[in-house]
C-alpha cells in the first residue's frame, strides 16, 4: 500500500494536466497509480482511481479526430466505469456503484449511432443517476451528492439530444436546472471551483434553454442568468484556466444572443472563445464555439447594410460550415448539428438573394443549399429536422423564384409546401406554444402558396390557394404581433403588407367590401411600425396603397386624405436620401394630383359637378408639372370638361353641354397622342402594361363623351320638334353605351352605363312613336322604361324609369283615344298620369311633377273642348266650355308655378279661343306633349372610376433614380469639371448596377475617380455593384472640354433588377458650353 502522501502527490499532478486538458496523459498517471493501489486491500481508493481514470478517457475521447476514434477511446472508458462499478460494490458505497453505472450508459449513448437507441440509453442513465442522488442522500457525503447531481444535471442535458415533445421537453429542462442548482450548492462547501464552475454553466445554459424555449419571458429566470454570468466570470477568473475561460465566455455569448439578441454583442465573446476551444481539442466544446461563429456570421451578413461586407460574412460562413459540422459530427451532437447545418445552408441561400447579382451563381448558391438540406434530412447518422426542414423549404422557394420553367417552377414550389408543412408540424410537436420562429414559417408557407396562385390559370383553384395562403399569414401575424422585440418591426411591418396585398387579389378575384376594409387595417397597422422605423419612403408606399383601396371602396374623401399623406410622406424621404428628391417629388406631385381626382370622385358621388370640373382641373395642372406622369394633362383636362357637360347637362343647357363634351373629347384625343408619344421612351413591362391601360381607360372616356354628344343632340333635335332625327341620335348613344357598357371593369360604371343604354333606348322608342303616333311604339317604351327600373340601383333613376313608363302608358292610352274616340281609355289615361306625378315627386323632381298636374287639368279641358264643338245641345255645349275654361287656368297657373312659361301660355292661348269661340286645332293628346320622360332630370352621370393611381408597381422591384450633378456649365477649352452621377435605388429589391452610359459626347474627354472602375469609350463598367432598397450610389468622374461647342450631357445607368431583366434609368440632360476665351477673355479669365 503506497503512503497517502504518494497518492496526494499523484492527485495534485494529474490535476494539473486535467487543468491544462490533457486527458490522456492524466490517464496514463491515474493507471500508473492504480498499479501502486491494492484492489483487494482498498477497494474504496482503487476505485476512486479508476473513477477518475475513466473520466479522463470519457473527456479524451471527445479530443478524438474522428467518429472512430472517439468510439474506440469511448469503450476504454466504458471498460472503465465498468472496472469502478465493481469496485465500488466491493466497497459497498452505494451511491457511487450507481453513478459509475449511469455514466457506463451514458458512455454507451455517445457510442451509439441511431436516434430510438440513444433515447432508450439515456432513460436508463438518467434512472441510475437519480438512484445515485437518492443515495448520496442517504449516506450524507456532500462530495458524493454534489458529484451525482452534477451527473444527473449532465444526463438532463444531454437527453434533450434526442427529439422530444414539448411536455417531456419542459420537464427536463426543469429538472436539469434543479439538479445543476443542487449541484452548485453543494460544491460551494467543497474545494473544487473547476467542478463548481461546470455545474454553474450547466445551470446557466438549462436557464437559457428555459428562457427561449419553455419559459419565454420568465423575469426571475432572466435574473437569475444575468447573476449567475457574473460570478461565473469572477469565478473562471479566479480559476485562470484557458477551459475556465471558455465556460465564462460561452455563457456570456449565449445570453448576448438569446436572451438579449444581440448578436453583435456576442461577437467579443466568440472572437476570444475560437482559440481557447481549438487549443482545448474537445469536439463538443469546438462545435459549440464554431456553430455560434457560423450562427454570429450569418446573422451579421444578414443585418450589414454595407454589401461587401454582407459578403464577406456570409462566404466566411460558407466557409466555416463544413469545418463546425465536422467537428459536431465526432460526437454526434444531433441539436447543434442540426442548426449548424441549417445556417451552413440559410448563408448559401441568403448570399444568393441578398448579394449575389449574376443570376447563374445564384442559382448554383440556391442549389447548395438544397442539396445540403437534403443530405441533413437523409443523414443516417443525427438526421437534420427543424433546421433542415426550415432550410430546406426556404432554399425551394428561393430557387423557386429564379425558375423560369412554369413546371420546374411550379415543383420547387411544391416541394417547399411540403417541407414547410413538416417543419411547422415539427416544430408546434415541440414547442408547446408560439414564438416567433414558427410565425415566421407560417408566414413562408403564406408565401409559397401565394406564388402558387400566381401560376394557377383556375380561378377558382387560385382564389382558393389566396385564401389559404391568408390563412397562414394571418396565424404568422397572431403570433408575431404577441411576441416582436424591437428588432424585429420591420419584419412584422413587412407581414402586415404582404397581408394587406392577399386581401387586395382576393378581392380582385371576388369583389367584397369586407376583403378592401380588412386590406386597409393590414395597410395601417404596417404604417404604425413603419413611422416607428422613421421609414417615410416606406410609409408613403403603404398609404398609396391604403389610398388605392378606399378609392377601390368609394370612400373618396378617405382615399384623398391618404394620398395626401403619401405626399408629405415621399417629399420627407426626398429630405432624407438626396439622390431620390427628384423622383419622390415627383412622385408626391403624382400623389397631389389623385388627392384632387378623389375630391372630384366625391362631389361627382354628390351631384356637385362644377366643384368635380374644379378638381379635375387641379388635377390636370398638378400632372402637368411633373416629370414623369405629365402625359396625363389632357386626359384630366378632358375629366374637367366632362364634368363641366354633366353639370350643363342637367341644368336643361343641352347645347352648351354639347360643347363641353366636345372638348372633352377632344381633349382626350390630345391625350391620347401624349399617351402614345410617351410610350414610346425606354420602358419595362410594367410601364408598358401601365401606358396601355391609360390609353384603354382615354379612349373608353372619349368614346363616352362621343355618345353624351349624341345624347345632348337628340334632346335638341327633340326641342325642335325634329322626332325622327332626335329618336335616331337617341338610338346611337344607346348602342353606344351598351358598348361601353359591355366593356366596362367596375360593376357600378357596367350598371350605371347599362341604365344609360335602356334609357336611350326607350326615349328612342317615345320619339318615334310620336312621330309616328304609333300606341305600339308607346308600348314598348313604356317596357323599356321599367325594363330600366328593374337594373339600377339608384333609388331615384328607379322611380323616374316608373314615372317615364306612366307617361308612355298614358301616351299609348291617348294615341288609342285619338284613333277610336273610346271614352273608355279616358279613366286609364288620368290614372297614368296621376302615377306619374307621384313618382316625380317621390323623385323629388316637383317641377316634373307639377307639370304632370298641369297637363291632366290641360288634357281634361281639351277632352270637354272636343266634346264641346259635336255637341248640339246648347246647355250642355255652354257647361263643357265652362268646364273646360275653369281646368284652363288651373292648368296655366300649375304650368306657371312649375316654370313651363310655355305651356302657360299654351293654356292661356286656348282660353283666348273659347273666348273667341274659333276652332280648336289640338286634339287631347297634344296635351301630353313636352313632356319630361326626356329632360336632363332622367340622366344619371356615370361615375367613371376605372382609372387608378398606377405606378406603385414600379417601386415594388428594383428601380434606380438620381440626379445629375455638374460643377460648370459655361467653360473654357481646355478645362476640366467634375460630374457625379448620385444614384438610388427607391424600390424594395436590390438592384446589380452594370455600367454608365452616355458620360460625354466627342469632345469631352472622361476621366474617372475611382480607380477599381474600368472605362470602355463613352460608358464606365459599374462592375455588378449590389444596390439595397433605399441606398444611395454617387459615380463621381472629371470631364475635360477639348473643343469649344454645345454638348449635351444625358447619361443613362444600366441595371438589373432580382430576376436578372435588364433596366435603365435616365438621368435629366443638362448643357455644356465650351468656348474659346480669346487674348481678352484669357487675361480676364472665365467667369
Amino acid at each position: 500500500m503506497p503512503e497517502s502522501s504518494s497518492l496526494d502527490n499523484i492527485l495534485a499532478e494529474a490535476r494539473k494536466l486535467t487543468e491544462a486538458y490533457k486527458w490522456f496523459e492524466a490517464s496514463r498517471i491515474y493507471k500508473d497509480a492504480l498499479a501502486l493501489i491494492d484492489s483487494e486491500g482498498d477497494p474504496s481508493k482503487a476505485a476512486q482511481f479508476t473513477s477518475l481514470l475513466a473520466n479522463s478517457l470519457y473527456r479524451h475521447s471527445f479530443q478524438g479526430e474522428t467518429r472512430t476514434i472517439f468510439k474506440e477511446r469511448m469503450k476504454h472508458s466504458k471498460d472503465a466505469y465498468s472496472s469502478a462499478e465493481l469496485l465500488y460494490e466491493r466497497a459497498r458505497l452505494q451511491s457511487q456503484v450507481s453513478l459509475a453505472k449511469s455514466k457506463e450508459l451514458l458512455v454507451e449513448f455517445w457510442i451509439a449511432n441511431k436516434s430510438p437507441d440513444r433515447t432508450a440509453l439515456i432513460a436508463k442513465a438518467i434512472g441510475h443517476a437519480r438512484e445515485a442522488v437518492i443515495q448520496a442522500e442517504e449516506e450524507v457525503d456532500k462530495e458524493a451528492l454534489a458529484k451525482t447531481f452534477e451527473n444527473l444535471a449532465m444526463c438532463y442535458r444531454h437527453s434533450l439530444e434526442v427529439p422530444r415533445d414539448f411536455k417531456s421537453m419542459k420537464q427536463l429542462v426543469e429538472d436539469m436546472i434543479s439538479a445543476a442548482e443542487k449541484a452548485v450548492e453543494n460544491y460551494r462547501s467543497i474545494d473544487n471551483p473547476t467542478a463548481l464552475l461546470g455545474c454553474m454553466e450547466l445551470m446557466t445554459s438549462g436557464l437559457i434553454i428555459s428562457q427561449a424555449h419553455t419559459h419565454r419571458g420568465d423575469v426571475e429566470n432572466t435574473r437569475r442568468m444575468h447573476s449567475l454570468a457574473r460570478e461565473i466570470k469572477e469565478l473562471s477568473r479566479n480559476i485562470g484556466t484557458p477551459y475556465a475561460r471558455l465556460l465564462s465566455l460561452e455563457v456570456e455569448g449565449a445570453i448576448a444572443v438569446e436572451v438579449d439578441g444581440d448578436y453583435k454583442k456576442s461577437l467579443p465573446f466568440i472572437k476570444e472563445g475560437v482559440p481557447l476551444a481549438i487549443e482545448s481539442g474537445d469536439r463538443i466544446l469546438m462545435g459549440g464555439v464554431s456553430a455560434a461563429n457560423l450562427s454570429m456570421l450569418f446573422w451579421m451578413g444578414i443585418s450589414e447594410e454595407d454589401p461587401e461586407k454582407k459578403r464577406a460574412f456570409l462566404e466566411t460562413g460558407i466557409t466555416k460550415g463544413p469545418e463546425t459540422i465536422s467537428y459536431l459530427e465526432v460526437p454526434i451532437l444531433s441539436l447543434p448539428l442540426d442548426y449548424a447545418r441549417d445556417v451552413w445552408a440559410e448563408c448559401h441561400t441568403m448570399l444568393a438573394v441578398l448579394v449575389e447579382t449574376d443570376i447563374e451563381k445564384r442559382r448554383e448558391l440556391l442549389k447548395k443549399a438544397t442539396q445540403i438540406g437534403k443530405e441533413s434530412l437523409d443523414s443516417v447518422v443525427a438526421p437534420g429536422v427543424a433546421g433542415a426542414k426550415h432550410s430546406l423549404g426556404k432554399a425551394f422557394f428561393f430557387l423557386s423564384q429564379t425558375e423560369t420553367d412554369p413546371a420546374e417552377k411550379a415543383h420547387l414550389l411544391q416541394e417547399s409546401l411540403k417541407v414547410r408543412r413538416e417543419s411547422i408540424e415539427y416544430v408546434e410537436s415541440i414547442a408547446g406554444g408560439e414564438s416567433w420562429d414558427l410565425g415566421v414559417q407560417y408566414n413562408y408557407l403564406a408565401l409559397v402558396k401565394s406564388d402558387q396562385s400566381s401560376m394557377e390559370e383556375d380561378p377558382g383553384k387560385k382564389l382558393e390557394l389566396l385564401r389559404s395562403a391568408l390563412v397562414d399569414m394571418s396565424t404568422c401575424l397572431r403570433i408575431c404581433t404577441a411576441l416582436f422585440t424591437s428588432g424585429q418591426v420591420p419584419a412584422l411591418a413587412k407581414f402586415e403588407e404582404w397581408s394587406g396585398d392577399l386581401h387586395i387579389q382576393i378581392h380582385d378575384l371576388q369583389p367584397d367590401p369586407s376583403s378592401l376594409k380588412m386590406a386597409i387595417a393590414s395597410y395601417t397597422k404596417a404604417v404604425g411600425h413603419s413611422n416607428q422605423l422613421d421609414h417615410p419612403a416606406a410609409t408613403a408606399h403603404l398609404k398609396w396603397k391604403i389610398a388605392r383601396t378606399e378609392d377601390a371602396a368609394n370612400n373618396y374623401i378617405l382615399a384623398a386624405r391618404e394620398f395626401r399623406g403619401a405626399a408629405e410622406a415621399f417629399r420627407e424621404a426626398s429630405k432624407k436620401i438626396p439622390a431620390s428628391y427628384t423622383t419622390f417629388n415627383n412622385t408626391a406631385s403624382y400623389m397631389d394630383a389623385w388627392a384632387f381626382i378623389e375630391d372630384a370622385r366625391s362631389h361627382h358621388a354628390d351631384g356637385d359637378y362644377i366643384l368635380s370640373a374644379e378638381d379635375y382641373q387641379k388635377a390636370a395642372d398638378t400632372l402637368g408639372g411633373t416629370k414623369h406622369w405629365s402625359f396625363l394633362t389632357r386626359h384630366y383636362a378632358g375629366c374637367s370638361f366632362l364634368e363641366g357637360g354633366e353639370a350643363l347637362s342637367r341644368q336643361e343647357r343641352p347645347d352648351s353641354s354639347k360643347e363641353s363634351f366636345l372638348a372633352a373629347a377632344n381633349s382626350f384625343r390630345e391625350a391620347a397622342d401624349a399617351i402614345e408619344s410617351a410610350s414610346t421612351h425606354d420602358m419595362d413591362t410594367t410601364q408598358r402594361l401601365e401606358m396601355k391601360n391609360w390609353l384603354d381607360v382615354n379612349g373608353g372616356r372619349a368614346r363616352y363623351c362621343d355618345a353624351r354628344i349624341d345624347l345632348e343632340e337628340a334632346r335638341i333635335l327633340d326641342k325642335k320638334g325634329e322626332k325622327s332625327p332626335s329618336s335616331l341620335k337617341y338610338q346611337s348613344a344607346s348602342q353606344a353605351f351598351k358598348v361601353l357598357s359591355a366593356e366596362a371593369q367596375s360593376p357600378q360604371t357596367k350598371e350605371e352605363l347599362g341604365t344609360l343604354h335602356l334609357l336611350c333606348e326607350a326615349w328612342s322608342r317615345m320619339k318615334e312613336a310620336e312621330s309616328k303616333a304609333s300606341p305600339e311604339l308607346y308600348a314598348e317604351a313604356s317596357e323599356l322604361f321599367l325594363a330600366t327600373e328593374k337594373i339600377t340601383t339608384k333609388e331615384k333613376i328607379r322611380i323616374l324609369a316608373m314615372a317615364n313608363a306612366s307617361i308612355c302608358k298614358a301616351l299609348e292610352s291617348g294615341t288609342r283615344f285619338r284613333r277610336t274616340r273610346d271614352t273608355g281609355l279616358y279613366a286609364d289615361i288620368k290614372k297614368r298620369l296621376e302615377a306619374s306625378a307621384d313618382y316625380y315627386r317621390e323623385a323629388g323632381f316637383k317641377n316634373a311633377a307639377d307639370w304632370t298636374r298641369a297637363t291632366q287639368r290641360m288634357f281634361d279641358a281639351l277632352v270637354y273642348l272636343t266634346d264641346a264643338e259635336i255637341e248640339r245641345d246648347p246647355k250642355k255645349k255652354a257647361d263643357l266650355y265652362h268646364l273646360s275654361q275653369r281646368h284652363l287656368q288651373l292648368a296655366a297657373r300649375l304650368y306657371g308655378d312649375a316654370g313651363f312659361q310655355a305651356k302657360k301660355d299654351e293654356a292661356l292661348g286656348h282660353l283666348d279661343r273659347i273666348r273667341e269661340e274659333k276652332e280648336l286645332v289640338l286634339t287631347p293628346l297634344d296635351a301630353l306633349a313636352g313632356n319630361p320622360a326626356a329632360s336632363s332630370a332622367s340622366v344619371a352621370p356615370v361615375t367613371l372610376v376605372r382609372d387608378q393611381a398606377v405606378g406603385l408597381d414600379r417601386f415594388e422591384e428594383a428601380n434606380i433614380a438620381g440626379n445629375l450633378k455638374v460643377s460648370q456649365t459655361q467653360l473654357p477649352v481646355g478645362s476640366s469639371f467634375d460630374v457625379g452621377l448620385d444614384m438610388v435605388n427607391v424600390g424594395k429589391t436590390a438592384a446589380t448596377l452594370m455600367k454608365a452610359e452616355g458620360l460625354g459626347p466627342e469632345g469631352l474627354e472622361l476621366n474617372l475617380r475611382d480607380g477599381r472602375l474600368e472605362k470602355d469609350g463613352r460608358f464606365v463598367d459599374l462592375k455588378g455593384k449590389r444596390l439595397d432598397p433605399l441606398k444611395s450610389y454617387e459615380l463621381v468622374f472629371s470631364l475635360k472640354a477639348n473643343r469649344k461647342g454645345s454638348y449635351q450631357l444625358k447619361p443613362r445607368v444600366m441595371f438589373l433588377d432580382e430576376k436578372g431583366r435588364y433596366k435603365s434609368y435616365e438621368f435629366e440632360p443638362v448643357t455644356l458650353n465650351v468656348i474659346e476665351l480669346g487674348i481678352s477673355g484669357w487675361l480676364k479669365g472665365p467667369r
